[in-house]
């Protein structure tokens, strides 16, 4: 009994040190980022987590406040606006008119219907202040009182952390050495 629990420790510690610096890494790398260098990475989290990706914005003036369109397993469709760092008022009433296109402008392909039944998301890679917060809960009363009938949805850096540790704890390498090996790759310059 002794040996096991010391096996389970043991053990435990090691994934705990792993987790540790892997989660150090992703979050590192994720509050360094603007919302383009993490664009193509969050589409790979949505495709790991079942998401097929309909459409990937070039930041021009057609996306109608829609970077990433997805549709989920269940064919639910999705819209998400990203964006670089903490969002306050002043952010907020900057980005206010993309929030306003993501959320009440259909999604439209060339030869299809437009899709006016889709869930809008803003992702952050920092943190929403509390009055933004209750902008978006009272602009969701709005659009709801409006039968617009969508209520813009939230992935903040904790929320948009755990989706890139999820997926890509599942490939990463386990062991401390392995992943010492890993990075080094990474960072060693090409030649």
């Amino acid at each position: 009994m002794t040996q096991n629990f010391n096996e389970e420790t043991q053990r435990y510690s090691s994934d705990s040190e792993r987790n540790g610096l892997l989660d150090r890494v992703i979050e590192n790398w994720l509050t360094s980022v603007n919302e383009r260098q993490y664009h193509l990475p969050f589409c790979q989290v949505l495709a790991a987590n079942g998401e097929t990706i309909l459409y990937v914005s070039s930041h021009g003036p057609y996306e109608k406040g829609k970077d990433i369109v997805t549709r989920t397993t269940t064919g639910e469709i999705r819209a998400y606006q990203l964006k670089k760092g903490d969002v306050g008022l002043t952010e907020w009433r900057a980005i206010y008119g993309e929030i306003v296109n993501l959320v009440e402008l259909p999604i439209e392909f060339a030869g299809r219907p437009p899709i006016t039944d889709f869930v809008p998301f803003i992702v952050t890679n920092g943190e929403l202040t509390d009055p933004v917060t209750e902008q978006i809960r009272a602009a969701n009363v709005g659009w709801q009182t409006r039968g617009i009938g969508k209520s813009l949805q939230i992935i903040d850096k904790g929320r948009l952390f755990d989706l890139f540790r999820n997926a890509h704890g599942a490939y990463l390498p386990k062991e401390l050495a392995d992943f010492r090996t890993f990075l080094e790759l990474i960072l060693r310059e090409g030649s």
